[in-house]
């Protein structure tokens, strides 16, 4: 009977033990996985498209990686497409010109950071990389319009992208995620184009 007795009370010292470090190991490797990604579509507005009709926005979608490097800063990825139609090359007034279709592929990295953890959570981002751009010829305007400069394929130039999104965690590993961020093209000037993103993030 001692035996048992002793036995019993082992049991009730070692399995609420037991039982809360398997609870601790659930939860570590739940944390554990420091990979995170997110597909996103939205709208931007194109900084090169100078046409009369003042309709210089269009579409984007795309796909973003992180990689934890703290429970609040992580590495990130970036690539994206966007796309804007009815794009002019001439100021206002000129009789003849052409209109394009504008191609986009952005390509980015660098780093975030949580401003305000938490299961909604305020993150910046500072990205840089490549911007890939490629004009179509859409539609002549006038008599004599200026030399055709479409087809060329893409060209590249150098692009800063900082960024803002607000995450909304629906679980450990699903959230919403709405992002601001501007697309900053300083190879001719400073030019920017701002866009506004809607995705969902995945552990």
């Amino acid at each position: 009977m001692k035996r048992v007795l002793l036995v019993l009370c082992a049991a009730a010292v070692l399995l609420p033990a037991s039982v809360s470090a398997q609870r601790r190991s659930v939860v570590v490797f739940k944390k554990s996985n420091p990979f995170a990604f997110s597909p996103y579509a939205g709208v931007w507005k194109n900084a090169m498209d100078n046409s009369i009709d003042d309709e210089n926005t269009g579409w984007m979608v795309g796909f973003r990686v992180g990689y934890d490097v703290t429970r609040r800063a992580r590495l990130v990825g970036d690539i994206s497409y966007a796309e804007s139609s009815n794009v002019g090359n001439t100021p206002a007034g000129t009789p003849s010109y052409n209109i394009y279709d504008d191609s986009w592929i952005f390509t980015t990295g660098g780093a975030e950071y949580d401003i305000l953890p938490g299961a909604t959570s305020v993150t910046f981002a500072a990205q840089a990389g490549a911007a890939w751009r490629k004009t179509t010829l859409d539609e002549q305007i006038g008599l004599t319009p200026p030399p055709d400069e479409s087809d060329d394929g893409f060209g590249s130039q150098f692009v800063v992208v900082p960024r803002i999104s607000v995450r909304h965690s629906f679980s450990g590993r699903t959230g919403l995620d709405v992002s601001v961020l501007d697309h900053i093209l300083p190879e001719d000037g400073v030019d920017h184009s701002p866009a506004l993103t809607i995705g969902f993030w995945f552990r």
